[in-house]
């Protein structure tokens, strides 16, 4: 994983965010087993002086990152048939006029040799319109590259994605806290925190279908308005 600004904002950032459930594990109860042997590991320097640390968060940036994209997002919109940046290129759709969508599928045209469908195709092969739109956007993304507005804007969706994912898997461990501390060890402070973090992430999950369509749209404008003006 690179080093960069989207890198840094946009994955390692939520993992942060979403660790505190494994932080509370570890202090209220594996640090008392195992504090030595991982003081020990984190003493330890890695290959290139990487620390066990940024190992972790490393892989739970992966871990949110897959299942924000892979699985959140995919779903919600279907493998990006459904995506703002498909919707809005949809003769259908009513956020841009029909003078300022043929407008854009010229500029398609000439740019890529690729022709979206006509209001008639598209009524009679919706599927196929989208599929052909997905595609076009693909190549939009590689003309645009990273612009100073697209990439903030990419950054946001990013960020908004990837603690979406990290929200998921940062509630299971948060359950997992609370039966542990609950109705084993019954240690009332970790139990109340981990309740907390199970109501504070499964908030963030249940709006993040919302929460990632407001981002997705908000990009998806950015994108067309940079392509416009490339």
């Amino acid at each position: 994983m690179k080093f960069n600004k989207y890198n840094l904002i946009a994955r390692v950032y939520p993992a942060i965010l979403c660790s505190l459930p494994i932080l509370v594990l570890n202090f209220f109860l594996l640090d008392s087993y195992t504090g030595e042997f991982f003081s020990a590991i984190e003493g330890y320097k890695w290959f290139g002086g990487i620390t066990f640390s940024a190992i972790l968060i490393y892989l739970l940036a992966q871990i949110g990152r897959f299942v924000g994209k892979e699985i959140f997002e995919k779903i919600h919109f279907s493998d990006e048939l459904s995506m703002p940046t498909t919707q809005l290129l949809l003769h259908s759709d009513n956020t841009y006029s029909s003078e300022q969508k043929l407008n854009i599928h010229s500029k398609i045209a000439n740019d890529f040799n690729m022709t979206v469908y006509d209001f008639e195709q598209e009524s009679l092969d919706e599927m196929g319109a989208r599929r052909i739109i997905v595609d076009c956007v693909s190549l939009i993304r590689g003309k645009v590259k990273d612009g100073r507005l697209i990439l903030q804007h990419n950054i946001e969706y990013g960020f908004a994605r990837n603690l979406i994912g990290g929200s998921t898997v940062a509630v299971l461990v948060s359950v997992f806290n609370l039966i542990i501390f609950g109705y084993f060890m019954e240690q009332f402070i970790p139990f109340y925190i981990s309740l907390f973090l199970v109501i504070a992430y499964l908030i963030i999950v249940i709006i993040g279908r919302k929460i990632i369509q407001q981002y997705g749209l908000r990009y998806a404008k950015i994108l067309i308005q940079e392509y416009l003006l490339s």
